[in-house]
C-alpha cells in the first residue's frame, strides 16, 4: 500500500477487517441454534476423544483419498480437546476466518494497484455472495476457509520482494496447503502475480520461490506423515463430457447460478425471483462497461493474472459439477476469490457495491434450510437431553428424516450421536434408537429388525419403559407415537 497518514492508513485498515467481519456476524446471528449438522458431527465431536496423532492424520488413508489437512484438524483438536470450547465457539471461530479470507482478499487486491473502494468491495462480495451458503452454514468448511485465508494473506505479503514479508508469506501459504489439498494450486501465484504487478529479475525470483518452498514443505511433511504424496483417485479417467459440463458449472462463483434450486420449503416470493434474475445481469453488465470504457482501460496482465488464478484453483478440482441445491459449493469459495478479483480489476468502480445488497437478501434466502436443519436438530437434541437422564426410560425416535435441503441431517445423527458425551455419560443400560423414515419395503425390513434387536437388548438390561417418539413433518416436531 502506498505511504499515507497513520489515521487514514488505520481507518482503512479498519474498514478491510471489520466490513467482511460485520457482514459474517450478522448472518450467524440470523443463523440460529448452533448444533452439528452433516459432517461436523465427525469432525468436531470425535475431536474430543481421540489423541492429537490421530487427529492430525484424519481422512489421510488412502481409501480417503490421501486427504491430508493436518493444520486444520490440530486447530480443531485444540479447541475440543485443550480449551474445551462448545460447539457453538468452534463453529464462531470458523465465522472469524470466513471473513478473515474476505480481509485478506482486499488487502491482496490494493497491492496489486486496484483501487481501495473496488478491492474493498470486493471482499465484502466474496464473504456475502449468495452461493457461499455452505460455508456460512457447515461448520465442517472451516478447512476451506481457512485455507482461502491463509493462502490470500501468503499471497499478499509474499508480493513484498523483502527477507520477512517473504517468509511470513511462506509460512501463511504453508498454513493453507495444510489445511486443504485444493490450495495446492496457489503455489503459482506468487510468480504469475508477482509478474502482472511488475516484479522482474531477482526480485520475481525471491517472490516465486515462496510458493514453490511451501508446497515442496507439505509434500515431505506429508510423505513423513502419510507415506504418500498422490492418492489413486487424482488419476481417475473421468468421461470428457462430464468433466466439461462439470467445468461449465464453475461459472456459479460469478452469480450466474446464484439461488438453490432444490428448496422445497416456503416459496420466497418474486421479489426473490426478481432479485435471482436481475444479480447475473448486473455483473455481465459492470463486466461489459468496464472492458468497453476507454477512459479508464483494466490493466490487461494483471487482469489475465487473476484469472489464470480462478483457472488453476478450479483445475484441481476436476470437473465435480455443482449441484441445484448449492450443496458442495465450498469447493468454489476459493476460486470465487480470484472470480470477484478479476470483476474488481476490470469495473474499478463504487458501483460493486450494487451487488451487496441483493446478494445478502439471496444468500438469506438460501440458507433457509440450514436454518431449519439446525432448528429440528435442535428438537431432538433437547428432547433427548431432557428424557434420557430418566433411567428407567428408553427413548424410540422414528420417521426422521434422510435428507433435508443440502444438509444429510438425521442421517449424521444416527450415526454419531453415541459419540457425544452427554449421551456417554449416561446410564449404560439404555441409549435412544433413532430410526430414519423409510423411503421402500427394504428399508422398512431393516427398520423393523433394528426395532426388534433394540427392544431385545432393552429387555434384557432391565428397562421398564419406553417412551416412542416420531419426526411430524407437518408441524416440524417430534409427536409422541
Amino acid at each position: 500500500m502506498p505511504a499515507e497518514a497513520p489515521n487514514e492508513r488505520g481507518r482503512f485498515l479498519a474498514l478491510v477487517f471489520g466490513l467482511p467481519l460485520l457482514a459474517v456476524a450478522l448472518f450467524a446471528l440470523l443463523q440460529g441454534p448452533s448444533v452439528p449438522l452433516g459432517d461436523d458431527w465427525k469432525l468436531f465431536v470425535d475431536f474430543d476423544r481421540i489423541s492429537f496423532a490421530e487427529a492430525i492424520r484424519t481422512n489421510s488413508q488412502p481409501e480417503h483419498g490421501l486427504r491430508f489437512r493436518p493444520f486444520c484438524y490440530a486447530h480443531v483438536w485444540v479447541e475440543r480437546s485443550v480449551l474445551g470450547l462448545p460447539f457453538w465457539a468452534c463453529k464462531w471461530i470458523g465465522h472469524a476466518y470466513l471473513a478473515l479470507a474476505g480481509s485478506a482478499l482486499t488487502l491482496l487486491l490494493v497491492r496489486l494497484g486496484i483501487a481501495r473502494v473496488a478491492a474493498l468491495a470486493a471482499g465484502v462480495l466474496f464473504v456475502t455472495h449468495p452461493t457461499a451458503v455452505e460455508v456460512h452454514g457447515w461448520a465442517t468448511a472451516r478447512i476451506d476457509t481457512m485455507a482461502s485465508a491463509f493462502g490470500l494473506l501468503g499471497l499478499w505479503l509474499a508480493l513484498v520482494p523483502r527477507l520477512p514479508q517473504l517468509l511470513l508469506g511462506l509460512v501463511c501459504l504453508l498454513l493453507a496447503f495444510l489445511c486443504k489439498e485444493s490450495a495446492y494450486p496457489l503455489f503459482l501465484m506468487p510468480a504469475v502475480l508477482g509478474f502482472a504487478s511488475g516484479l522482474r529479475g531477482r526480485d520475481l525470483v525471491r517472490v516465486s520461490l515462496t510458493g514453490v518452498i511451501a508446497l515442496g514443505l507439505v509434500i515431505v511433511i506429508k510423505i513423513a506423515i502419510v507415506g504418500a504424496f498422490f492418492a489413486d483417485w487424482w488419476s481417475v479417467q473421468v468421461p470428457l463430457l462430464i468433466r466439461a459440463r462439470g467445468y461449465l458449472t464453475y461459472l456459479l462463483p460469478l452469480g450466474l447460478w446464484p439461488v438453490t434450486r432444490d428448496w422445497t420449503g416456503p416459496d420466497p416470493g418474486i421479489i426473490a425471483d426478481v432479485l435471482a434474475a436481475a444479480y447475473p445481469v448486473v455483473i455481465a453488465g459492470l463486466l461489459v462497461h468496464g472492458l468497453t470504457n476507454r477512459r479508464k482501460a483494466p490493466d490487461r496482465l494483471r487482469t489475465l493474472a487473476l484469472l489464470a488464478g480462478f483457472f488453476v484453483t478450479i483445475a484441481v478440482l476436476g470437473g465435480v459439477p455443482a449441484r441445484g441445491d448449492l450443496s458442495g459449493n465450498r469447493l468454489w469459495f476459493l476460486p470465487s476469490a480470484f472470480l470477484l478479483a478479476m470483476l474488481a480489476s476490470i469495473v474499478q468502480r463504487r458501483t460493486l457495491f450494487v451487488l451487496l445488497v441483493p446478494g445478502c437478501v439471496l444468500l438469506q434466502l438460501n440458507l433457509a434450510p440450514y436454518r431449519e436443519a439446525e432448528r429440528r436438530m435442535d428438537v431432538v437434541l433437547t428432547r433427548l437431553d431432557a428424557e434420557l437422564p430418566k433411567y428407567d426410560n428408553a427413548v424410540r425416535i422414528t420417521d426422521l428424516q434422510r435428507l433435508y435441503g443440502p444438509v444429510p441431517l438425521f442421517f449424521h445423527m444416527v450415526n454419531f450421536y453415541p459419540l457425544l458425551p452427554r449421551f456417554r455419560d449416561h446410564d449404560p443400560r439404555t441409549f435412544p434408537l433413532l430410526t430414519l423414515a423409510a423411503r421402500n419395503e427394504a428399508e422398512k425390513r431393516v427398520n423393523a429388525e433394528l426395532d426388534r434387536r433394540w427392544r431385545e437388548l432393552m429387555r434384557k438390561r432391565g428397562v421398564k419403559h419406553v417412551l416412542e417418539l416420531a419426526w411430524d413433518s407437518a408441524r416440524g416436531r417430534l409427536v409422541r407415537r
